[in-house]
């Protein structure tokens, strides 16, 4: 039995590793939902939050000048993904919006 279960183990391991940076993903989730609880924000606004991490630690992934770095530096998805799940969701989608704020289109037709 512990030969089955090594075995399925290995098998689930390696199909996650095989597809292209799914770990980072789920890392990013992870130490979402670990600041998350460190916080002691509720359980609803953790899981969000963290799922939210593991969208943008999959766009982040998949952007051209993180693929570019990722040849020299094959770790730097993984540390990507790791400082997304540390700064959280709010953070980041704060940055957005203010970023898209500084250059709204239509503050500037109104003038």
């Amino acid at each position: 039995m512990p030969e089955l279960i090594q075995k399925v183990v290995s098998r689930i391991f390696n199909a996650i590793i095989s597809y292209d940076g799914t770990l980072d993903i789920v890392i990013a989730g992870t130490v979402a939902i670990l600041r998350g609880l460190r916080n002691k924000d509720g359980f609803t606004s953790v899981l969000l939050d963290s799922l939210l991490c593991c969208i943008f630690g999959l766009l982040v992934k998949n952007t051209p000048y993180v693929q570019g770095i990722s040849i020299e530096w094959p770790q730097a998805s993984f540390a990507i993904c790791v400082i997304i799940g540390c700064i959280g969701s709010k953070y980041i989608g704060d940055w957005i919006k203010s970023a898209l704020d500084a250059v709204n289109i239509f503050k500037l037709l109104r003038k």
